[in-house]
């Protein structure tokens, strides 16, 4: 299917109304002027059963960054880098697993061995979490810092020195390894699920807010 483009102050939308197809990205006026005058499409078949794909373009300019989040990369983070890791085996993950949010802070890149490890882990955990506490993170461009965060609608307590404090939501703040981030993500998530415990011996960089 075609995809129509338009834009506001924070977001381009890729749009198809037939189909009740939306995908995003973070708007910046360069990025703008160089993918609005492509042709962008999404797999009509693949889309309509709910299996995955991709937002893509078949410019030649692109084949070495035909999907929309790759191309995200490459003009954030400069072609340079995008082919260098792409040749070491790194991806364009997708944090939130969802493949048409091409936001900036929702992108990362990260070896496809970690990527396939997230997906039987993390992505698969994560979702049956959500209803007693949301388990996200992203990673700020301008700061190139990570943040953990967990948001809880269940009663969940941190207790520090045997003080028990109702929580309602932990930040936690990481540099720039995604692979840290990943793996202290997913143990929040098991530990969550196994024992509704955690035992905050984690791997972050700096002190957590509530």
């Amino acid at each position: 299917m075609k995809l129509s483009l338009s834009y506001d102050e924070d977001k381009i939308y890729f749009k198809n109304e037939e189909h009740g197809f939306l995908g995003y990205t973070t708007f910046e006026a360069d990025f703008w002027d160089w993918i609005s005058k492509l042709s962008w499409t999404v797999n009509t078949k693949k889309f309509l059963n709910g299996e995955k794909t991709y937002i893509k373009t078949s410019n030649k300019e692109f084949l070495e960054h035909s999907t929309l989040h790759q191309s995200v990369m490459a003009h954030w983070y400069g072609i340079k880098e995008f082919l260098e890791t792409k040749e070491k085996g790194f991806i364009v993950e997708h944090h939130n697993n969802q493949a048409f949010d091409c936001t900036l802070e929702n992108l990362s890149f990260a070896h496809n061995d970690l990527n396939l490890a997230k997906a039987h882990t993390f992505d698969k955990n994560q979702p049956r979490l959500a209803m007693q506490v949301g388990v996200n993170f992203f990673k700020d461009f301008s700061s190139q810092q990570y943040q953990i965060t967990m948001i809880f609608t269940d009663d969940y307590y941190l207790v520090i020195n045997g003080e028990y404090n109702l929580i309602e939501r932990i930040y936690l703040l990481y540099d720039d390894n995604f692979r840290v981030v990943y793996n202290d993500a997913n143990r929040i998530v098991d530990e969550l699920l196994e024992s509704k415990m955690i035992e905050f011996s984690l791997n972050y960089s700096q002190p957590s807010e509530i």
